[in-house]
């Protein structure tokens, strides 16, 4: 019995994209894709997989600066403004410790 289950908008339509282009249903497309995380899950180890993820995570917000859905600056840990504002010290033995 099938069951509905609730996707971003984002890959809802990059899953349309490519099962337009791979002649498949969108079902079809998303069960593909299910299937072959199912088998990398299988081959691969936790941080291999984790490091994918990452990976994927880092190309997708690329993809979504270059496209203008984000600014590179929403990507940061700190806010530039925050950043300015900041009045960071190093103690002589830190800076001595630094390899260069």
């Amino acid at each position: 019995m099938a069951k509905s289950i609730r996707i971003s908008d984002e890959l809802y339509e990059q899953a349309q994209t490519a099962a337009a282009l791979m002649h498949r249903s969108l079902n079809q497309q998303i069960e593909f894709w299910a299937a072959i995380g199912q088998m990398l899950d299988k081959q691969m180890s936790g941080d291999e997989l984790m490091a994918a993820m990452i990976k994927r995570g880092h190309a997708l917000d690329e993809e979504a600066v270059k496209g203008g859905k984000m600014r590179q600056e929403d990507l940061f840990v700190f806010k530039k403004a925050d950043v300015k504002k900041m009045d960071v010290h190093f103690s002589p033995e830190a800076l001595n410790s630094l390899e260069l």
